[in-house]
């Protein structure tokens, strides 16, 4: 055998395997509310969930240590953004994960709770510069 060849069953790169988009997720599309700095993590229901695909359980698994980036996710899983979407809105109706709603930048007077304000941003970026 060739050494560019691989043995039966041998799926090379630490077991990763080829799967159509639409086959993972039924042919579904998700193009919203979810941006690939959107942060997830896993819910106790999902710790003991049964009965789910493999490219659920990875999502799970990578999401039970910490919150995981949907970027993050789609990189690890080795699967498209779109069908990482989807799994992760799945995932999260069946009440399973934990979505984390994006925060965004608030002006100084408008401070929502937890949320960023612009002077902490210009602050960060000082000090970054003065590195």
């Amino acid at each position: 055998m060739a050494d560019n060849q691989l043995a039966e069953g041998d799926h090379g790169d630490e077991g990763a395997y080829t799967v159509r988009p639409y086959a993972v997720t039924g042919g579904r599309i998700e193009t919203e509310g979810l941006e690939v700095e959107t942060l997830v993590s896993t819910l106790d229901a999902g710790r003991s969930a049964t009965g789910l695909t493999p490219e659920k359980k990875k999502i799970l698994e990578l999401a039970g240590e910490n919150y995981i980036s949907i970027a993050e996710l789609s990189a690890h899983c080795k699967l498209p953004l779109g069908v990482i979407r989807v799994l992760v809105r799945d995932l999260s109706d069946a009440e399973y994960l934990e979505i984390q709603a994006n925060s965004t930048a608030q002006p100084d007077g408008e401070k929502e709770s937890g949320g960023l304000t612009l002077s902490l941003l210009e602050s960060v970026l000082d000090g970054i510069a003065a590195l």
